[in-house]
């Protein structure tokens, strides 16, 4: 998927793009239930070193590739 992210440093808001691999298909979804996606965007924006309060919100989804299907029981 490719997502809308902002996060904020400092006293700004930034607005990018990522890319993340996760079976919820929705914002909302993503940033409550896969946590893996989470710390890595986290990772990805902000750093190993950086202290304080690390924030990221997916404001939407632009683009979706469905790759495969995961059994719910299986999980």
């Amino acid at each position: 998927m490719e997502l809308d992210v902002a996060y904020k440093k400092g006293n700004r808001v930034i607005k990018s793009t990522a890319w993340a691999v996760s079976r919820y298909n929705t914002p909302a979804e993503i940033m409550a239930e896969s946590h893996h996606t989470m710390d890595r965007l986290r990772r990805q924006f902000f750093g190993k070193k950086s202290k304080g309060d690390k924030k990221v919100i997916i404001r939407g989804i632009t683009s979706e590739i469905h790759v495969g299907f995961v059994n719910r029981n299986a999980i």
